[in-house]
């Protein structure tokens, strides 16, 4: 007698369709930690930029101005505006070259509540605007953010998009 040949299957886990999904799923989250891994050591870069560019800086609110041209320009902003202690002013130094130019004053008129929303939450919102409130705006985005000052009430800071630049896309700041 014979022994029958036997033709044993290999374990499932070394099935080739199997490996080739788990090499697949390694490859994809090799991918993913190696982008993650680049946009760290672009926010540590970018912190690196802003505290070498502030180290010289001796007033407060040259400091606070100089840090608000910065986040606009990151954020591809037209306008940048700092609301606080009762008035809205625009943030020397952004070009506001594109549309909508609005009166400070206005802006805080038409934002008053989202303004005031942001001031007690501390807490940054892209506000939902009324027809009316985005037709005077030309369409632009609005982003409001909380700005805790020292001895002060919070300020809000007030950044506007073109409505052509609304995607997000961080634009980083010239080097100074």
């Amino acid at each position: 007698m014979t022994p029958a040949t036997h033709n044993p299957s290999p374990p499932a886990e070394l099935r080739p369709e199997l490996l080739f999904e788990r090499l697949t799923a390694a490859a994809e989250e090799n991918e993913a930690l190696g982008r993650e891994l680049l946009r760290c050591y672009e926010q540590l870069s970018l912190v690196f930029e802003i505290t070498e560019h502030i180290a010289t800086l001796q007033d407060p609110q040259h400091i606070q101005q100089s840090l608000l041209r910065r986040y606009a320009t990151m954020l591809g902003a037209s306008a940048a505006l700092l609301d606080l202690d009762g008035r809205c002013e625009s943030v020397d130094g952004v070009d506001a070259v594109a549309t909508p130019v609005v009166d400070p004053a206005r802006l805080r008129e038409l934002l008053g509540a989202e303004i005031a929303a942001v001031r007690s939450s501390r807490r940054t919102t892209v506000p939902a605007l009324s027809q009316a409130v985005a037709t005077e705006l030309e369409g632009a985005h609005v982003l409001l953010g909380a700005l805790p000052q020292f001895q002060t009430e919070t300020g809000v800071v007030i950044v506007l998009r073109p409505f052509e630049r609304s995607a997000v896309r961080l634009q980083r700041p010239p080097r100074r």
